[in-house]
């Protein structure tokens, strides 16, 4: 699936979203991922497009990632359903490809 930055833009204008997290976490804006839902639905590749600015503790406190090139962009997701697959900075990703790494 194709993403255009028309739909980053979407994604900061509705949900008012920050570069930095509101809790500490291991992901940074740019980073590609793959995210496992709780139904065990698997999805490589998706890149963190920001974070919400606050958590709200009544709804879903964990969840304050958001995700670009894949159908719920607008759905925040929680860090421990996502795995980093590469840095987004261009120094941190070839390290990692140009590493021998096997999962």
């Amino acid at each position: 699936m194709e993403t255009s930055s028309n739909d980053l833009r979407r994604v900061h204008l509705l949900y008012d979203i920050t570069d930095e997290p509101p809790v500490p976490c291991e992901f940074k804006v740019g980073d590609k991922v793959t995210l496992t839902t709780r139904a065990g639905d698997v999805y490589r590749g998706l890149e963190v497009a920001g974070f919400g600015k606050a958590v709200n503790p009544e709804l879903r406190p964990d969840a304050f990632i958001y995700l670009e090139d894949w159908d719920c962009y607008w759905y925040a997701t929680s860090p421990d359903m996502l795995k980093l697959e590469s840095r987004g900075d261009a120094s941190q990703e070839a390290v990692v490809l140009g590493g021998a790494h096997e999962d």
